[in-house]
């Protein structure tokens, strides 16, 4: 028995190792390459430098000896280059993609041997460098391509780390690389360091960011022996001395966000710690500016401090929150100042600083837009290579240290511009519309103020200005009131009605609200929801929502003890709002009906726990085909529905408020099996809103407009089935969605669409007898593998729909094609890779959609004709 034991013990031992070293590998590989699957990099335009390579012949090439597993995962050759930087050395492995290729994007890792075996400090004779290949296009030719930066030092060989694989490439020039003088080098980067104030032979990063810090006025100190940050912690003579030679007066904020939100409210500062400075003087600025006598231009130095913060935010990562600020006795304000911060990290997002300061927000608006087209850190690169090389060169003689990832700088700009210009900048929810003035709730979900402008016609006809001239906040909401002039009724022509005039249900979505970020010189526009943010509405004072919960209610059993409600009968009649409170489970079981009639409709902060049988499943219905349906919103544990039925219902409304599903799971988790929704009379079957979700062996039928839609979701629909719609079968925006076993039949518009940066896997899926089959749009990515598409008027389309989205890329392997009018309609900068071929672009796409030449107009769907 104990040797048994010791024997498991042993098993579980090693699978912890081997995980954790798995852990270990992934999170190093992820810090390196996370700007390659952040974003939608799949079939750019091969650079130039690539097609240099190609038209060489590879050092060697990468192949899998075993040809059985070679032909089956089809990644029989990669081929090595090494591209030539001037600063470093970039091993790149190039595959082009063959027909009917369907790899993943697979990490390349490859073991480096330096000829100088005590730059490895573990004992091995090799360390691993690992990356994700990006695919390129170049015509009509796709490559998948893992480039690799190598540290400069005198390499013996490189080999893949695989022992399926097999190749040595051992055939490198070094000569470039050699190590050089010693005294030569230490002796210019000495210069150098007195010469910058910096210790720069330790970081390339670090170099370039002096220069501009430098060319911008912005003060820095000596990282070098004499001064070093931790000196800050327990400041000694020499510090005190030092700061004194140089004239520096210095702040020390332990916590960034605090001290500037602090500032911004004018509250008294938190810990702050002071080197060599003139309080007194500093202080009375301060007092006057709490009093109200001083702006925040003549405290701080707006541009210089506006310029530090796009620096740090496109060279690192902005967690370190310590701030070190200076007083400047010429200009008698207070301005930013460098120590050594963390350098050359991914950056994830660009901090809040809490700073709502007008002046600021527009110049660092201003300034981070400048410095993320990265005009003059190119130059800066290019002016400095040769002392980039040597950093690196006496930096790797001592240690494989800091690699120099140029592309570090393209990723932390894609997360700046996402931050200056997110996908969706504000939440724009109705409060009211009468005759004469419309009123809105807006949320700003970007990090700088908006500024609202206008309330237009489909974003090219002006209504009207709001009422007072708002300014936003980031992460605030502020109501804002347009008053609409005598003419509003006039936009609005309806030919099928032969009619005149504003029809609140189809009219509310081609209503815009135009507002601009602070600093921004162009105009972002924004569509109006028909309902108030759940946030305010569930349960608030007012209207619907005004009373407490009932708990005497005939046909339920209300338990306080096990949080359960329930239903007392087999068969029920709901003609009223059912609302549910929060901390509760609202549970049903096999056989029972519910006949919602008459306007009644369920609401329920809780989960739901729905479980019928195949012999006996759960209906829910609407007898009259007046009955709405029901809203699940911010419930706290996972919903469970299966074996249900919901027919014949709308979506939930009241006054001018409504959701757009019949089953509408907002912010709460639920898995559906054996769940069918039939004919329901609403614009989307079931509407998912910022959710987990796990959908299989679900039946849509007779659906008005959209079946399934999904927002902001993360989900998997398996063994589902789709047939009669009356717009889309899969509809998601700003999603990652997993599509299996799907059977899609006569879908009106797309069978499965997917917008706004989604990223959608579909395998062993069907679509038959639909307008569209495949759509992608505005910087969505489409896996798609064993597709049947049969009697389809459009196979695949891909686009750019909203202006501030990007092209689209679709990627469909093992497709057949039968009685398609239109195989596919693919936007310039847009993609399609159909069985391993690339398919030829056009312009225009979406002026040839939406019932102009394919799919139809969603707006005739929405309302039932009377």
């Amino acid at each position: 028995m104990k040797e048994l034991l010791w024997k498991l013990l042993f098993f579980a031992v090693v699978i912890i190792l081997f995980f954790s070293f798995k852990l270990s590998l992934d999170n190093k590989e992820e810090s390196l390459l996370l700007y390659n699957g952040s974003y939608n990099t799949f079939f750019k335009e091969m650079p130039e430098e690539y097609l240099e390579l190609i038209s060489q012949a590879p050092i060697d090439s990468v192949l899998d000896e075993n040809e059985i597993r070679a032909q089956k995962n089809r990644v029989l050759k990669y081929d090595i280059y090494l591209l030539d930087k001037e600063y470093a050395r970039e091993l790149v492995a190039i595959k082009e993609i063959s027909k009917n290729d369907t790899t993943q994007l697979r990490t390349i890792s490859f073991n480096v041997y330096p000829e100088n075996k005590g730059l490895i400090k573990d004992g091995k004779d090799f360390f691993r460098l690992a990356k994700r290949p990006v695919n390129y296009s170049h015509e009509g030719v796709s490559y998948r391509i893992a480039k690799q930066v190598l540290p400069n030092i005198v390499i013996s060989k490189i080999e893949p780390y695989s022992r399926y694989w097999k190749t040595t490439v051992d055939s490198i020039d070094n000569s470039t690389f050699s190590p050089i003088q010693p005294n030569t080098g230490f002796k210019m980067f000495q210069q150098d360091s007195l010469l910058l104030g910096l210790n720069v032979e330790t970081s390339v990063y670090g170099f370039l960011l002096s220069k501009q810090l430098e060319a911008n006025g912005i003060g820095f100190l000596s990282q070098s022996k004499e001064i070093r940050r931790q000196d800050f912690l327990n400041p000694q003579s020499k510090l005190n001395q030092t700061l004194q030679d140089q004239k520096l007066q210095l702040i020390k904020v332990s916590d960034e966000v605090s001290f500037w939100e602090k500032i911004a409210n004018k509250k008294e500062l938190g810990k702050t710690t002071l080197f060599n400075l003139d309080s007194a003087e500093v202080n009375k600025k301060m007092a006057s500016y709490f009093a109200g006598d001083l702006k925040f231009s003549d405290l701080f130095d707006v541009e210089k401090l506006a310029f530090y913060y796009s620096l740090i935010n496109l060279y690192s990562d902005g967690e370190d929150n310590e701030l070190f600020l200076s007083y400047n006795r010429d200009s008698k304000l207070i301005e930013p100042f460098f120590i050594n911060k963390k350098l050359g990290t991914l950056n994830r997002y660009v901090k809040d600083l809490k700073l709502t300061e007008r002046s600021f927000l527009e110049e660092y608006f201003k300034t981070s837009t400048k410095l993320s087209t990265l005009d003059s850190l190119e130059e800066l690169i290019e002016t400095y290579k040769d002392e980039i090389r040597n950093i690196l060169v006496i930096n790797h003689s001592f240690s494989l240290g800091e690699i120099f990832e140029r592309d570090l700088f393209y990723h932390n700009k894609l997360i700046i511009e996402k931050s200056l210009k997110p996908s969706t900048t504000a939440k724009i929810s109705l409060i009211q519309k009468s005759d004469t003035k419309i009123e809105v709730e807006i949320k700003n979900l970007s990090n700088f103020p908006i500024e609202i402008i206008e309330l237009s016609h489909k974003e090219n006809r002006h209504i009207t200005a709001p009422q007072e001239k708002e300014l936003i906040q980031p992460n605030t909401k502020e109501i804002v009131v347009f008053d609409l002039p005598d003419s509003f009724n006039n936009l609005f022509v309806h030919k099928k009605k032969k009619s005149v005039g504003f029809i609140f249900e189809k009219d509310i979505f081609d209503l815009r609200v135009g507002y601009k970020l602070l600093g921004d010189e162009d105009a972002q526009y924004g569509k109006i929801v028909p309902f108030k943010d759940f946030d305010d509405l569930a349960f608030e004072n007012q209207d619907l929502f005004r009373n407490e919960w009932d708990s005497d209610i005939p046909y339920l059993f209300f338990n306080k003890d096990s949080k359960v409600i329930s239903f007392a009968q087999d068969s029920v009649v709901i003609d009223k709002p059912l609302l549910i409170p929060e901390g509760y489970v609202l549970e049903a079981n096999e056989g029972l009906h519910i006949d919602i009639v008459d306007g009644g409709k369920i609401i329920s902060k809780s989960a739901l726990n729905l479980i019928g049988s195949k012999k006996a499943p759960i209906k829910i219905y609407s007898s009259d085909k007046k009955g709405q349906g029901l809203l699940i919103l911010n419930a706290k544990k996972v919903s469970e529905l299966k074996y249900v039925l919901f027919q014949d219902l709308t979506n939930v409304s009241h006054g001018l408020w409504q959701v757009s599903g019949a089953l509408t799971f907002y912010e709460s988790r639920v898995n559906m099996d054996y769940v069918t929704m039939s004919g329901n009379r609403c614009e989307d079957g079931i509407n998912i809103v910022r959710s987990k979700f796990n959908m299989t062996n679900t039946t849509f039928l007779n659906t008005q407009s959209d079946a399934f839609d999904g927002d902001f979701v993360t989900g998997k629909l398996s063994n589902c089935t789709f047939r009669n719609l009356g717009n889309d079968a899969v509809d998601v925006s700003g999603s990652t969605l997993n599509l299996a076993n799907l059977k899609i039949v006569h879908a009106g518009d797309k069978a499965i669409s997917a917008g706004e940066d989604s990223k959608v896997e579909v395998k062993q899926t069907s679509i038959y007898d639909s307008e569209i089959a495949i759509a992608g749009k505005d910087l969505s990515i489409i896996h798609a593998e064993d597709l049947v598409i049969k009697n389809c008027k459009l196979a695949f389309t891909a686009f750019k729909k909203k202006p501030e989205f990007g092209p689209s890329n679709i990627i469909a392997n093992q497709v057949l094609l039968e009685g398609v009018q239109t195989e596919h309609l693919i936007e310039n900068k847009s993609s399609l890779v159909l069985n391993g071929t690339v398919s030829s672009t056009i312009n225009h796409v979406k002026d040839k959609m939406y019932g102009v030449e394919f799919g139809v107009d969603s707006k005739d769907t929405r309302v039932i004709e009377q």
